[in-house]
């Protein structure tokens, strides 16, 4: 069964609906789900959600969006959170300059704090980067025992090229791609091998312009599988064998078999 490796299931939009929202993902053969915390505010909450659906393996971290609104004590706990929840991963964590391009400084800063923890408490991580590759490559390149997904992946063909040569990083593909006709995409998941690719949503974020897709209120888990079928579109795969091959790549990055 595949995994939305990254989805925001605490957020207000899908919270309300949340058992529908599971099991019309279930129905299409999405069945696990990574749900990465944005800030403090919000990482009880996913924990929660663990505890009542054990099928949402939980994440948390300081978005780039939210670095200026951490307490001082905001390190302490989120170790704790590790320590006391060995199935607890890293995400939603990065750089923007893209929407938030004032405080790159401290970005990074937290970032950096955040893939420290990462490789003491041997986390995998799932990363935010919108414009800013530039600074992200040479900070990631530091970390190479850490296991880096870099989420609903934006960057250029030149970028994947660095990319491949970091044997403990991954590329995912959200949603976004079905509303991108550019050609530079066919080119980009072209040329990543399959065993270097993860598929998410980004729910209920990134809901995309499709026919297909009758809930226009917001991106969901279930959509994952619209994800998988343009990504075998375009290496030209049969969908089967991509999407078994995924499942060998979600149990990789998470430590799961």
């Amino acid at each position: 069964m595949l995994t939305d490796m990254h989805c925001h299931l605490q957020d207000e939009r899908i919270l309300t609906f949340l058992p529908q929202v599971l099991e019309k993902a279930e129905k299409v053969g999405v069945d696990n789900f990574l749900c990465c915390g944005t800030n403090e505010s919000d990482w009880q909450l996913v924990l929660d959600l663990h505890q009542e659906f054990p099928r949402i393996i939980p994440a948390i971290g300081i978005h780039p969006w939210f670095v200026n609104e951490i307490s001082t004590n905001w390190r302490e706990k989120f170790i704790n959170i590790l320590q006391e929840n060995k199935e607890c991963n890293i995400g939603e964590i990065g750089l923007d300059l893209y929407f938030y391009k004032d405080a790159i400084d401290k970005q990074k800063e937290i970032l950096l704090a955040q893939l420290e923890i990462a490789r003491s408490y041997s986390r995998p991580v799932s990363i935010h980067c919108l414009k800013a590759f530039h600074l992200l490559l040479p900070i990631i390149n530091n970390f190479p025992d850490v296991k880096i997904m870099l989420h609903s992946f934006s960057g250029s063909l030149k970028i994947v090229e660095q990319i491949l040569d970091m044997k403990n990083v991954i590329i995912s593909f959200s949603t976004a791609i079905l509303g991108n006709h550019k050609r530079s995409l066919n080119d980009i998941i072209n040329i990543i091998p399959a065993d270097r690719i993860l598929l998410e949503t980004d729910s209920p974020f990134q809901l995309p312009k499709s026919d297909l897709i009758l809930n226009r209120d917001f991106n969901e888990p279930s959509n994952l599988i619209l994800v998988l079928k343009k990504v075998a579109e375009y290496k030209n795969m049969e969908v089967e064998i991509l999407r078994k091959q995924i499942i060998v790549n979600n149990g990789n990055f998470l430590g799961r078999k």
